[in-house]
């Protein structure tokens, strides 16, 4: 996949030309179609706008090819460690990493608000998409780093810091992650009416009951 990000007349451009492999992937991450490649602009002052250009071009390529998730994770889990950055996991991979069969496309990330700024700092050779305020969306902070070549959602909101919001602790590879609560997770995906993913959540669920 061709993946180019350029800023001028201070708009920064963000394009991915896709192979027809990805289509899904790229409309699920909001890039908007635009005759042959998908386009998503960010407008005004950008902090770090040459180097999310590098990092773009460098790293958008493979983002959306089948990435190493877990790996992925524990480079993350490693950096923050190392640096100080209080984090939470939300999402699919939540639902991997407690052994539920389900293998994420990506990963979501909640940063402590604090630290987001900190974050923005210490991800910054990984960042594809800027880390702004989003003005009312579903989260107050939103970002987009590439690790391992699989993409991660960042954001940061104060309602969902611990302990306004309560995550639950797990024991995965030598690190403590803090994860979405598992019903949470499980009601979201029956609201969604994920069949597959439903299917997965019940065998797990009677697994750990011993009804099987």
């Amino acid at each position: 996949m061709n993946a180019k990000a350029f800023y001028e007349n201070n708009i920064l451009k963000l394009t991915l030309e896709d192979d027809g492999l990805h289509t899904s992937q790229i409309e699920a991450a909001f890039y908007k179609k635009q005759d042959k490649i998908y386009i998503k602009e960010y407008q005004g002052h950008i902090s770090k706008a040459e180097q999310i250009i590098k990092n773009f071009n460098r790293l958008m390529p493979d983002a959306f090819d089948k990435g190493d998730w877990e790996n992925a994770l524990l480079k993350f889990a490693r950096i923050c460690k190392e640096s100080g950055i209080i984090w939470f996991l939300t999402g699919s991979a939540c639902d991997a990493v407690r052994g539920i069969d389900v293998i994420p496309h990506d990963l979501d990330i909640e940063i402590f608000s604090k630290h987001w700024n900190k974050a923005q700092e210490v991800l910054s050779d990984y960042i594809v998409e800027p880390f702004i305020e989003t003005n009312g969306w579903a989260r107050d902070h939103f970002g987009r780093i590439v690790v391992e070549k699989t993409l991660v959602d960042v954001v940061a909101d104060e309602k969902f810091d611990f302990p306004n919001y309560a995550y639950e602790p797990f024991e995965w590879r030598g690190y403590t992650l803090w994860l979405e609560p598992f019903m949470s997770r499980y009601n979201i995906e029956r609201q969604r009416e994920r069949l597959d993913r439903i299917e997965a959540f019940d065998k797990y669920i009677a697994l750990r009951m011993g009804d099987i």
